[in-house]
């Protein structure tokens, strides 16, 4: 099993410290932040790694809507 998670932190790159808007998202879903980091974030989702164990978590972002655009109207 120890072959196991040394492939797997070769493949992850080294975590980093999550930003303000990360530690927002964090904490919507409930997590304690100052005990995770960031090791992805992609569009749709952030991957996280525990500063305690080394586990990793997956969380999904909160979709961002797009303002309406208002329809020109000549008259």
């Amino acid at each position: 099993m120890t072959v196991k998670r040394k492939e797997l932190r070769a493949h992850m790159a080294r975590a980093k410290k999550p930003t303000y808007k990360q530690k927002k998202i964090m904490d919507k879903q409930g997590l304690i932040v100052k005990c995770w980091l960031v090791a992805k974030e992609t569009d749709t989702e952030l991957k996280l790694v525990s500063r305690a164990n080394g586990k990793t978590r997956t969380i999904k972002k909160p979709l961002r809507r797009q303002p309406k655009r208002k329809q020109n109207v000549t008259y």
